[in-house]
C-alpha cells in the first residue's frame, strides 16, 4: 500500500506538473490568440484605408479621364479655328494682292492722264499762237482789202468761234486736272488701305502662329495627362490586387484564429 500510495503520490505530482504546462500552454495561446485579434483588425482597418484610397484614385482616374476628353475637344475647336484663321488669311492676302494689281492699274492710267493733259496744254499753247497768228493777219488784211469792212466781220467771226474752241479746251483741261487729282487722292487712300490690309495680315499671320504653338502645348500636355492616367490605372489594378492578397490573408489569419479558439475551448 505504501508503495501504491508512492506510486499514486509521484502520478498526482506529474499530473499537476502536466496541468501547470497545460495552464502556461493555453494562457501562452490565449496571448497569442489575443495578438492575432489585434493583427486581424489593424489588418481590417488597412485594407479599409487602402480601399478607400483605391476609390479616391478610382474618382481622380475617372476626372483625368473627363479633363482629357475636354482638353481633346478644345484642341480639335483650335485646330478648326487655326484652319479658319489660315483661309481667312489666304483670301486678305488675295484681296491684298488684286488691290495691288489695281493700284499698279490707276498708278499707269494717272500718267497717261497727265501726259494727255500735258498734250492737251500744248495743244492750248499753239491754238493761242494760232489766235494770235490770226489777229495779226485781221489786221493786215483789213489794211489790204478793198472791203474791209465784211472780210473784218468774217475774220472775226473765225476767231471768236476759234476762241470759244480754246475756252472749250481750256475747261477739259481743269476738268481733267481736277480729276487727276481726285485719282491721286484715290490712289493715296487705296495705297494706305493696302498698307492697313498688309499689317492686319502681319499680325492674323503672327497670331496664327501662337494659336499654334498654343496647339502643339495642349496637344504635349494632353500626352502627358494620358501616360499620367495610364501609370495611375496600373497603380491602381496593382493596389487591387494587392488588397485581394490582403483580404485573402485575413480570411486565413482568421481561419487560424478560429482554429486556435477551438482548441484553446477543448
Amino acid at each position: 500500500l505504501d508503495a501504491f500510495v508512492s506510486d499514486a503520490a509521484a502520478a498526482v505530482a506529474e499530473l499537476d506538473a502536466a496541468v501547470a504546462l497545460l495552464d502556461a500552454f493555453v494562457s501562452d495561446v490565449a496571448a497569442a490568440v489575443a495578438e492575432l485579434d489585434a493583427a486581424v483588425a489593424l489588418l481590417d482597418a488597412l485594407v479599409s484605408e487602402v480601399a478607400a484610397a483605391v476609390a479616391e484614385l478610382d474618382a481622380a482616374v475617372a476626372l483625368l479621364d473627363a479633363f482629357v476628353s475636354d482638353a481633346a475637344a478644345a484642341v480639335a475647336l483650335l485646330d478648326a479655328a487655326v484652319a479658319l484663321l489660315d483661309a481667312f488669311v489666304s483670301e486678305v492676302a488675295a484681296a491684298v494682292a488684286e488691290l495691288d494689281a489695281a493700284v499698279a492699274l490707276l498708278d499707269a492710267f494717272v500718267s497717261e492722264v497727265a501726259a494727255a493733259v500735258a498734250e492737251l496744254d500744248a495743244a492750248v499753247a499753239l491754238l493761242d499762237a494760232l489766235v494770235s497768228d490770226v489777229a495779226a493777219a485781221v489786221a493786215l488784211l483789213d489794211a489790204a482789202v478793198a472791203d474791209p469792212a465784211a472780210a473784218a466781220a468774217e475774220l472775226d467771226a473765225a476767231v471768236a468761234l476759234l476762241d470759244a474752241f480754246v475756252s472749250d479746251v481750256a475747261a477739259a483741261v481743269a476738268l481733267l486736272d481736277a480729276a487727276v487729282a481726285l485719282l491721286d487722292a484715290f490712289v493715296s487712300d487705296v495705297a494706305a488701305a493696302v498698307a492697313l490690309l498688309d499689317a492686319a495680315v502681319a499680325l492674323l499671320d503672327a497670331f496664327v502662329s501662337d494659336v499654334a504653338a498654343a496647339v502643339a502645348e495642349l496637344d504635349a500636355a494632353v500626352a502627358l495627362l494620358d501616360a499620367f492616367v495610364s501609370e495611375v490605372a496600373a497603380a491602381v489594378a496593382e493596389l487591387d490586387a494587392a488588397v485581394a492578397l490582403l483580404d485573402a490573408f485575413v480570411s486565413e489569419v482568421a481561419a487560424a484564429v478560429a482554429l486556435l479558439d477551438a482548441a484553446v475551448a477543448l
